[in-house]
């Protein structure tokens, strides 16, 4: 079986930033990968637009909820739903850059001991030209394979 990733975005309306994310993968990802959406309880508009796309994209599986379960109840749905050896939990206001799921899957099976990945983002900041992310994905990039390892105290499941 060839290695591959689901993606997770658990989505509540906010269908501009929805589209935006949804577009910004199709375009970027170049990694096998499978996008799970959850959709808690959106209005009629994300719901026509998120089973739209799904026609065209086999690759796409929407779960819906009629009502919203909140964060962490989609994101579990979306765990429970996935069937590859990774998996990458997005908000639907994230913008991806060119290469982005093949460099975190590199570092993630880097090391048997690294168990979850948190790529540097905006830090809070919201960009607003996004004609300038680019730019900045290749400035962080230059630090390519380079992790800090956080030891936790709770080793246990919340």
């Amino acid at each position: 079986m060839k290695v591959k990733c689901d993606i997770t975005i658990p989505v509540w309306n906010q269908l501009e930033y929805t589209k935006r994310c949804l577009e910004s993968i199709r375009r970027h990802t170049d990694f096998p990968h499978r996008v799970i959406v959850i959709d808690n309880g959106s209005g009629q508009e994300t719901k026509d637009h998120l089973n739209l796309i799904k026609r065209d994209d086999s690759q796409l599986l929407v779960i819906t909820n009629q009502t919203n379960r909140g964060y962490v109840k989609a994101v579990n749905q979306g765990l429970a739903a996935s069937s590859h050896e990774f998996i990458c939990l997005l908000n639907n206001d994230t913008v991806v850059t060119q290469g982005w799921l093949s460099r975190i899957t590199s570092l993630a099976g880097s090391n048997e001991r690294i168990g979850i990945i948190n790529p540097l983002g905006n830090v809070g900041k919201k960009i607003k030209d996004l004609t300038k992310l680019d730019g900045i994905s290749s400035a962080i990039s230059a630090r390519e394979g380079e992790y800090l390892e956080l030891e936790s105290k709770n080793r246990g499941w919340l």
